[in-house]
């Protein structure tokens, strides 16, 4: 648990960049996505 939070987080985080360039707002994108990331850890 105490390893796949941190992974989670990090692949929700890059999910929410990419996402975020699509929309052309990279840095809105990955802070969401980074917490989405984190809600799901």
């Amino acid at each position: 648990m105490t390893f796949t939070m941190p992974l989670v987080a990090l692949l929700g985080a890059m999910f929410g960049f990419i996402t975020g360039n699509i929309f052309g707002s990279p840095w809105i994108g990955f802070v969401l996505g980074a917490a989405v990331g984190a809600a799901l850890a």
